[in-house]
């Protein structure tokens, strides 16, 4: 699955002919671009989720109610309501479970909202746009349909010091879960502190909540937490967590992942979502933006490595050169728009084609060329200067061998 955060990235999807991946939507990015958004998915026919973003609203962000898209979702989820203070803006637990953690009215107006937003803002966003503009007979059926391809509930961050958000998650997915259609899927998404991976007890505890009837399958987000620096230790807490969640027997996704997500399939994770070339992690409740770095993929280290710096590791590490379509054209190019479409696409056609790898010859046999990767780049990098890109195979390798 990807993740599109901006506009280029559409153009990109759209001008990839894309039709292996799905698309997640954050919702405040589809508050901020909706028509454009639209256009994409009528363009491109492909299924996909609206990620609600609710954790966002849980906690104190400063700044927050500056961006554009806040004013959107506050008004579209209803919080204008719950919140009656415009000089206080906080949601509280205490303002969607009573005492004996019960939901409260705030909590189902809040879950409706926020369902009802998933479910329709795509729709009505099309019929608006058709009714006043028209589209091209090439863009667009007749009479498209547009549903989510699942139904995420409201979810807030659940750390290993404050899990006060917990009933609030768990009455959440119920209220969903009486609430979805018969031809809807329900995923609730388990966003907690990588912190709580190590304790057992906590975790058992989340896995237990969360095995609710009527609830078709799980997004996980381990916040701060990257799958591609992470020791050891912190990979297999993170394995085991994926496989005492897998005891349910429902899929499992993780919101931001990357290829080594991929490979633990057989430990019970089903599919990851990130963005394109960036976004295999993320850490919650950060504001800023910034500029994106150019980065290239290189498909025979498996790693992202700065564009300028691509054919120096490829010389040091002696590395082939890629020569899919994007690259071709790649190599005349200089303008920093035009290398980081074609530096995006590149990305897609890589990742899509590891993963028909992965899926036609296996995971056994998929890891064994990511580990003759590391002993390769390891006997070119006499200094060790390069690790960085390759060194992770050798953690992974241990892994998933347990």
């Amino acid at each position: 699955m990807i993740r599109v955060n901006i506009s280029r990235e559409m153009a990109w999807l759209e001008s990839s002919n894309l039709k292996n991946c799905d698309i997640i939507i954050p919702s405040h990015i589809l508050a901020g671009l909706t028509k454009r958004i639209t256009l994409m998915l009528t363009r491109l026919k492909r299924p996909y989720i609206v990620d609600p973003h609710t954790y966002i609203f849980g906690a104190d962000v400063e700044h927050i109610d500056d961006k554009r898209w806040f004013s959107k979702l506050v008004a579209d989820y209803g919080l204008d309501v719950i919140i009656t203070d415009p000089d206080n803006f906080e949601l509280l637990p205490n303002l969607l479970v009573d005492n004996d953690t019960q939901p409260t009215d705030n909590l189902r107006e809040l879950v409706e909202n926020v369902i009802n937003y998933q479910r329709t803002k795509i729709q009505e966003t099309y019929d608006d746009i058709n009714e006043f503009e028209g589209f091209d007979e090439n863009e667009s059926d007749k009479n498209p349909s547009f549903k989510p391809k699942w139904i995420i509930p409201p979810y807030f961050f659940i750390s290993a010091g404050r899990k006060d958000w917990l009933p609030v998650n768990i009455n959440s997915i119920k209220l969903a879960v009486e609430n979805k259609n018969s031809n809807e899927k329900i995923f609730a998404v388990i966003m907690i502190d990588k912190e709580m991976l190590p304790y057992e007890k906590d975790i058992d505890e989340i896995v237990a909540e969360y095995n609710i009837d009527g609830v078709d399958g799980y997004m996980i987000w381990c916040a701060y937490m990257n799958e591609n620096s992470a020791k050891e230790k912190e990979l297999l807490h993170f394995q085991n967590f994926i496989k005492k969640l897998a005891i349910h027997k429902k899929p499992i996704h993780n919101m931001y992942g990357g290829l080594f997500s991929f490979l633990l399939e057989d430990k019970g994770m089903t599919g990851s979502s990130h963005s394109i070339c960036y976004g295999e992690h993320r850490i919650p409740f950060s504001t800023g933006g910034g500029g994106m770095i150019t980065r290239f993929y290189q498909p025979y280290l498996y790693s992202k490595v700065p564009l300028t710096r691509m054919e120096e590791i490829e010389r040091a590490l002696k590395l082939k050169k890629c020569d899919c379509k994007y690259c071709v054209i790649l190599k005349g190019v200089n303008t920093p728009g035009e290398e980081l479409a074609l530096t995006g696409k590149h990305f897609i056609l890589k990742r899509i084609n590891e993963l028909k790898e992965i899926n036609s010859k296996g995971i056994e046999s998929f890891l064994k060329k990511l580990i003759d990767v590391n002993k390769s780049a390891m006997d070119n990098d006499k200094t060790g200067a390069y690790s960085n890109f390759y060194e992770r195979f050798s953690v992974w390798n241990q892994i998933l061998n347990k």
